[in-house]
């Protein structure tokens, strides 16, 4: 159409390969996923569907049990600065903070380590970073760590207890048996079910009446 404007979609803006503590909090975008391995920039790309799918019937049942149990709160992709003098910053796909640790969430940021983190391992996820987390997740007090891995059989995850600045496996649980984390007493969940969305067959005991 004559005299029509033309409209050019906006470039992403490029990033830098490493940033300061102050620079990556005063990052707007949410359109990427940042965090900061002592100032060096990396950046993953959004889940696959099924990533996000089982991210969120995870962080429905844990937050059910958690919130029944006056325990604290469960959040999904929150940044976790755990150092203030470093830049060094995650954002695991889910974190438990305690009740008793409810100060380290400032201006919607955890300031120190969850007592939990949760990472469910993608393609994309490199070899590197994921050791470098299990290191620094450990070192700065992180008190328990899961990392789950989906496969066609269903999720397998390995739990994993601080027992002083490095982590100890307590138990690996295989797609389709019963999960039931030491970081929570009395929840009982088969991760393989909960895949499927069926809650209430996903769990048992107590934990049938809350989600």
């Amino acid at each position: 159409m004559k005299g029509a404007t033309v409209r050019r979609r906006k470039k992403p803006s490029r990033l830098p390969r490493r940033m300061t503590l102050a620079q990556y909090l005063a990052d707007t975008s949410d359109e990427r996923k940042l965090e900061l391995l002592d100032g060096e920039v990396v950046v993953s790309p959004r889940p696959r569907a099924e990533h996000q799918r089982f991210e969120y019937y995870l962080e429905h049942v844990l937050s059910c049990w958690v919130v029944a149990h006056d325990l604290g709160e469960v959040w999904h992709e929150i940044d976790m600065i755990l150092d203030p003098d470093k830049p060094l910053t995650y954002v695991p796909d889910l974190v438990f903070l305690a009740q008793e640790h409810a100060e380290r969430l400032r201006e919607g940021r955890l300031c120190g380590p969850a007592d939990l983190c949760v990472e469910i391992e993608s393609p994309s996820d490199r070899p590197r970073v994921l050791r470098r987390k299990y290191r620094d997740y450990a070192q700065y007090g992180v008190r328990w760590y899961w990392l789950i891995r989906l496969t066609d059989a269903g999720p397998f995850v390995e739990e994993n207890e601080n027992t002083g600045s490095e982590f100890t496996v307590c138990q690996e649980v295989e797609a389709g048996e019963w999960f039931r984390p030491k970081a929570f007493p009395g929840l009982e969940v088969n991760l393989a079910v909960l895949a499927t969305g069926e809650f209430k067959q996903a769990v048992r005991g107590k934990a049938k009446r809350l989600v």
